[in-house]
């Protein structure tokens, strides 16, 4: 019983000197060592979707004495990709309210899908028809962001958890796609396409969270606010067929801040220096 209670105090002891000479060794982890630029690259992916106002009410149908239509628009699950840059400026005394944390910029692709139901009454017989289009977009995009911290928990000195606003343009240029054939019956008096250029200012919101000084994520939603080309009466609706769309985007963004190497490196004058500087790097 001596002996084992003799083990058991040496393995204690044993075990809180070699955990306090292990925690001497690692004074410096892997984020401590990382030195990074104001400056890192940014990725962007998620899925796209086109919210509508659902059916409209029934309209006479030109030249007609009795027939009347409505359309029924639907949203379709489109995606969108992106890569570019940002940059966290340094602050300077204008800057000190903290208007503008950071600000991106990138170059993308995405696809816009949506639907069209027509229905035509004609005395007490009732014909449809159904359009459908995807459209492919080659995007630009520039966002000033403003960062809210919460929570508690920290990295270095900067709060783990933020929210993120951003507000910006984007410049999107239809490629491909364009399909604005019908099956069965339309009404082609309303019908309307919006040209294959965009331009639009937009609102982004997401949730912030730091994995270290270098790397970020950011779940969040961009919502466009006005169109500026085409304009569309201080909306953010897209038109096609008979229908108006709003394209919204769920984001999922990756921030990575460039590394950089000191200016110079420290002097070590004696060998336990440069031991102890050894032993924090392993």
């Amino acid at each position: 019983m001596k002996q084992l209670l003799f083990c058991t105090f040496f393995f204690t002891i044993s075990f809180g000197l070699l955990s306090q000479r292990k925690f001497e060794k690692s004074k410096m982890n892997k984020n401590e060592k990382l030195i990074v630029r104001n400056d890192g690259i940014q990725f962007s992916f998620g899925p796209t979707y086109q919210l509508t106002n659902g059916r409209s009410d029934w309209k006479q149908v030109p030249n007609t004495w009795n027939n009347e239509y409505n359309t029924h628009p639907k949203g379709k699950i489109g995606f969108f990709t992106e890569i570019g840059m940002a940059h966290f400026p340094k602050w300077t005394p204008f800057f000190s309210n903290r208007l503008l944390d950071y600000f991106d910029w990138g170059i993308g692709f995405k696809s816009l899908a949506g639907k069209e139901e027509t229905q035509l009454t004609w005395g007490s017989t009732i014909e449809s028809g159904v359009g459908e289009y995807r459209n492919g977009y080659l995007t630009s995009r520039f966002s000033a962001h403003t960062l809210i911290y919460v929570g508690k928990k920290k990295i270095d000195l900067a709060k783990k958890y933020f929210i993120d606003n951003g507000i910006g343009f984007n410049f999107d240029y239809n490629l491909w796609g364009r399909n604005q054939e019908y099956s069965g019956f339309f009404v082609p008096f309303d019908q309307n396409f919006h040209p294959k250029f965009v331009m639009q200012l937009h609102y982004n919101i997401a949730y912030g969270i730091r994995f270290n000084r270098a790397l970020m994520c950011l779940p969040g939603i961009q919502l466009p606010i006005l169109g500026i080309y085409k304009w569309n009466g201080f909306g953010a609706n897209m038109q096609w067929f008979s229908s108006n769309y709003w394209p919204i985007q769920f984001n999922i963004k990756f921030i990575r801040l460039l590394e950089k190497k000191p200016k110079c490196a420290p002097v070590y004058n004696n060998s336990f220096e440069r031991q102890k500087m050894r032993d924090m790097m392993e």
